[in-house]
C-alpha cells in the first residue's frame, strides 16, 4: 500500500505543477476534505459533467463493457474477482511488484505532457516544434498501449474465473499483448471485441521495434516493415492516426478506470451508482 500512496502523491505533485486542467487541480486540493467514496464520485463526475471531451459515447460504451465483464466475474466468484481488480493496482501479497499503478502514473504523465503542447502548436509553428509534438504523440500512444497490455491481464483472469478454469496470474502477465488479445477474443467472442479493436496491431508492431516515424512535410506516420527480406514503408495519414487510433487508447483507459469506480459505488453506495449508471446509459 505504501507503494500505491507514493505513486498517488506523485500524481498530486504533477497536478500542483500545472500538468492537468484546473478542474483536476481543484479536485486534488479537495482530496483531504473528501472521504474515498466522495473523491471517486467527484473524479467520475468530472468526466460525466464535462463538455469538452472527445469520444464521450465511445468511453461510455467501454465503461458498460468493462462493467459487464466484472459483473460476470462477480456472479461466479466475487472474492476472486475483487482480488483480481485489486491486484492490478496493488500487486499481490506474494508479489507486490505485479502492481500497475506505476504504469498508469507514467501514462498520465506522458498524456499530460502531450496535452500541454497542444495550445502551443499552430500551422505557423517551426518544423522542430511540429516534429517534437508529433514524436510526443507517438510516445504517448506507445505508453498507452503498454498500459492497455497490462489491463488485458485482469481481463484474461476474469475470463478464467467466469469459465471456472485454473490460472497463473504471473504467467498471464508475461504473455505478449498480441497473445492476450488473441486468447481473450477467442474465449469471449464478439461481446467484448471493442477492447481488442482499440489497438492497431501494425502500429503496435512497428512501435515495439522502433520502426515508427512521422514525416512532417507529407503529414504521414511511417511504419517500417520487413517483407520478403526487404524493408518496406507503409503510411498512415497523420489525421487518421489521431482520429482513428490515438484517441481509442485514451477511451479504453478511461473506460477501465470509470468502470471500477462504478463497481465500488455499486457495492458501497447504490443510489449514487444507479444515478451515475443512468447518466452513462443516457450518453450512448
Amino acid at each position: 500500500m505504501n507503494r500505491f500512496m507514493d505513486l498517488a502523491k506523485e500524481l498530486d505533485e504533477y497536478s500542483k505543477e500545472g500538468m492537468f486542467s484546473d478542474s483536476i487541480k481543484k479536485l486534488v486540493e479537495k482530496r483531504d476534505e473528501l472521504d474515498s467514496l466522495d473523491y471517486l464520485n467527484e473524479s467520475l463526475l468530472l468526466w460525466l459533467e464535462g463538455h469538452d471531451q472527445v469520444g464521450k459515447e465511445q468511453v461510455a460504451e467501454m465503461i458498460q463493457a468493462f462493467l459487464s465483464l466484472i459483473i460476470e466475474g462477480i456472479r461466479v466468484d466475487s472474492t476472486r474477482t475483487i482480488e483480481t481488480l485489486q491486484s492490478f493496482w496493488f500487486g499481490t501479497e506474494d508479489n507486490p511488484e505485479l502492481e500497475c499503478m506505476s504504469s498508469y502514473t507514467e501514462y498520465v504523465r506522458k498524456k499530460a505532457s502531450y496535452d500541454a503542447l497542444l495550445p502551443e502548436l499552430s500551422s505557423e509553428s517551426s518544423y522542430a516544434k511540429k516534429k517534437h509534438f508529433s514524436m510526443e504523440a507517438l510516445s504517448t500512444y506507445s505508453k498507452g498501449v503498454e498500459f492497455i497490455g497490462k489491463i488485458f491481464t485482469p481481463l484474461l483472469v476474469l475470463g478464467k474465473i467466469i469459465d471456472e478454469e485454473d490460472y497463473s496470474l504471473y504467467k498471464i502477465s508475461q504473455m505478449t499483448l498480441h497473445e492476450k488479445v488473441k486468447w481473450f477474443n477467442k474465449k469471449r467472442g464478439n461481446k467484448y471485441a471493442l477492447f481488442g479493436d482499440a489497438i492497431n496491431r501494425q502500429i503496435r508492431n512497428a512501435d515495439s521495434h522502433l520502426n515508427l516515424n512521422v514525416n512532417i512535410d507529407k503529414g504521414i506516420v511511417e511504419l517500417k516493415k520487413f517483407r520478403k527480406g526487404k524493408v518496406v514503408i507503409e503510411t498512415i495519414l497523420w489525421e487518421s492516426f489521431i482520429r482513428d487510433y490515438f484517441v481509442k487508447i485514451g477511451w479504453m483507459i478511461q473506460g477501465y478506470i470509470y468502470a471500477q469506480i462504478l463497481m465500488i459505488q455499486g457495492v458501497q453506495d447504490r443510489d449514487t451508482f444507479v444515478g451515475n449508471l443512468e447518466k452513462i446509459q443516457g450518453i450512448i
